[in-house]
């Protein structure tokens, strides 16, 4: 997920992407510089976002309590109901760690080195 961005790449820059050593998206600060080189030529804007992905869940209604034990199909349901209610509260947590955001960067760099290389070759 990460930031909501847009990708504009500029065919003016291809040449500069394409001697970009490729050992350089292995490191963070490299990375980092990279991704800032992005920004700073207007290839990645970062668009502003909602948080209506914060509030979009639903609560999971817990089941009534009752003498007779649930069945087997009713127990698979609201298990099933309370993964799916972690998964879409953890993946706004997960997607603004740091790593998911290196990771974002990373892939940013990627898609702009292979860009460049599809144009030119």
């Amino acid at each position: 997920m990460g930031l909501p961005v847009k990708t504009k790449w500029s065919d003016s820059l291809n040449l500069a992407w394409i001697e970009e050593k490729n050992h350089s998206v292995a490191s963070r600060e490299s990375v980092v510089n990279l991704y800032s080189r992005l920004l700073s030529a207007r290839e990645v804007v970062i668009v502003p976002s909602s948080l209506a992905h914060l509030v979009s869940w639903q609560l999971v209604p817990l089941p009534d309590y009752c003498v007779e034990p649930p069945s087997i199909d009713e127990l698979e349901h609201q298990r099933n109901a309370l993964l799916k209610g972690q998964r879409v509260l953890a993946r706004p947590m997960c997607s603004d760690s740091p790593f998911s955001a290196i990771l974002q960067q990373r892939l940013f760099i990627l898609q702009r080195i292979f860009y460049a290389i599809s144009t030119r070759c």
